[in-house]
């Protein structure tokens, strides 16, 4: 059984609408029909060829236009009300940028510069939904790839509509550690709505 696949098919946020959505297909008995799983036995292994034909066969046989659409923003609708939001705070010498280069070819979300004013460096990553670990893994790779830049960020901010059970020790293990420069990871969990943003608005 395989699980949580919206994404992995037709590309689209999950949302409660489409709660309903559900199928079953079937794979011949021939060797090679059946896509492997990862090491850790946790998911389908969604980069193997396999895989990638079914889904690409499912999404034709269900073309995204004809599965119900979800409500709310999307995750790039949240974030540029962020990015909005921030930048109206900012000061005239500082730098707020979205999908911001953080060099090593990743994007963080929003990035807020504020050393110009004697402020520190902040990093946003966005999601639509909950939150997951591996949401927290990404914001400290942003921080990395920027320390290896020349830029040191002062706190890193994960905004969601909540979060799974792994995320909490999740931030308290990477928060005791400290980046190449020796400074620790100050790691943020926030709602939409501390920031006044309504993701099902």
């Amino acid at each position: 059984m395989a699980t949580r696949l919206i994404e992995e098919i037709w590309e689209r946020d999950r949302h409660p609408s489409l709660n309903g959505v559900a199928g079953e297909f079937r794979l011949p008995a021939l060797p090679g029909a059946t896509p492997p799983t990862l090491n850790n036995k946790t998911s389908l292994d969604f980069d193997s060829q396999v895989w990638h034909d079914i889904a690409g066969a499912i999404s034709q046989a269900l073309p995204k236009d004809e599965i119900p659409h979800g409500g709310g923003k999307s995750e790039d609708d949240l974030r540029d009300e962020l990015y909005t939001q921030i930048n109206g705070l900012k000061k005239p010498a500082h730098v707020v940028s979205k999908e911001h280069d953080c060099g090593n070819g990743v994007y963080v979300d929003v990035f807020w510069d504020q050393r110009p004013t004697g402020g520190p460096v902040e990093i946003y990553e966005v999601k639509k939904g909950k939150a997951q670990p591996l949401d927290v893994y990404q914001l400290v790779m942003y921080w990395d790839s920027l320390v290896s830049t020349g830029v040191q960020p002062s706190q890193g901010h994960l905004v969601s509509d909540g979060e799974t059970s792994g995320v909490a020790p999740f931030v308290t293990l990477l928060g005791a550690r400290v980046d190449s420069n020796g400074k620790r990871y100050d790691l943020v969990r926030e709602d939409w709505r501390t920031h006044g943003i309504d993701p099902d608005a």
